[in-house]
């Protein structure tokens, strides 16, 4: 029996030792494997970087090239891409980032029906409680539209509506809705100076903008209050929708190239929030007096001759 015990009690150790040994290559794999995404993660990055950088070098080459046909194509090509792109944004988007776009629609209802909270200074910069968003944010990612009104009615701190709509709209941008919006900031920097240079109308923008474009519009109606103009919208925003994101690598100029990208947004953000704000705040002119005449009576003498007048009764 002793013998027994021995060899069960040898096995055992001998099994452990290799249960050990396998986990230890198991987690050295997993590190490996951490490692090599890691490093593929930062290339990745490298890469955005460097064709942003060469995107931006080639478009300002060929603006300074005085060629009129090199323009004239590269505006062509910009306009097919931005087509192509609008044609087929619909399916890029995933059941989350849709409800994320319905949730924006939803809490713009709630804003419009407070409509003082537009005056409030600082709104949509000043944050809300983070908890109480992130409780808020749960439902509204999770729950049915009756639970989503339920709790929007039980709250009523306008800085946490307002926070909530910033979160709902970073989960609704897809990357292609990001690249759309990063192309037409690119072009605004290049042609901002040409007098044929248009910014885009609201329905040619992605599909997460154009639903939040007429709160933003109203917040700048009111920046003489909410001290909140397009500038200042544009600077919150603009962080959200910057498609570079800091690696490991060369970290100050990495900065710096995400600076660069984020100021070029914000300052097409800026324009068109402030261009279609003006377009709605424009009055409509008043007819001028003179031209308005007074209608002489209708005479009907000859149709009460004829014994037609009944027919107009």
């Amino acid at each position: 029996m002793s013998i027994t015990s021995h060899n069960t009690t040898a096995k055992d150790r001998d099994f452990t030792k290799e249960i050990s040994k396998l986990s230890k290559s198991l987690d050295k794999y997993n590190e490996q494997a951490k490692i090599i995404e890691k490093n593929k993660t930062e290339i990745q990055k490298k890469e955005s970087i460097t064709s942003l950088k060469s995107e931006i070098k080639l478009r300002e080459e060929i603006k300074n090239s005085g060629n009129e046909l090199l323009i004239k194509a590269q505006e062509n090509s910009d306009k097919l891409a931005l087509s192509k792109i609008s044609m087929t944004a619909i399916g890029e988007f995933k059941p989350s980032q849709l409800r994320a776009i319905n949730n924006i629609i939803m809490l713009s209802d709630k804003i419009n029906s407070k409509p003082e909270w537009l005056q409030e200074k600082g709104i949509l910069r000043v944050p809300g409680n983070n908890k109480d968003i992130e409780s808020i944010a749960k439902v509204m990612n999770e729950g049915s539209d009756q639970e989503i009104k339920n709790i929007l009615m039980k709250n009523d701190s306008h800085h946490d509506i307002f926070g909530l709509i910033k979160n709902q709209f970073g989960l609704a941008l897809t990357d292609l809705e990001k690249s759309r919006i990063c192309n037409f900031s690119i072009n605004h920097e290049n042609r901002i100076a040409e007098d044929n240079y248009r910014l885009p109308s609201i329905i040619k923008l992605p599909l997460s903008l154009q639903k939040l474009m007429p709160l933003l519009i109203n917040i700048d109606k009111n920046k003489e209050i909410n001290k909140m103009d397009a500038q200042n919208i544009a600077m919150v925003l603009a962080p959200r929708i910057a498609t570079l994101e800091p690696g490991k690598g060369e970290q100050i100029k990495e900065m710096k190239e995400i600076g660069a990208q984020t100021k070029i947004i914000e300052n097409f953000l800026a324009a068109i929030i402030n261009h279609h704000s003006r377009i709605q705040n424009r009055k409509l002119p008043e007819v001028p007096s003179h031209s308005k005449k007074e209608l002489a009576p209708l005479n009907t003498s000859h149709l009460q001759a004829s014994g037609n007048l009944e027919i107009f009764v």
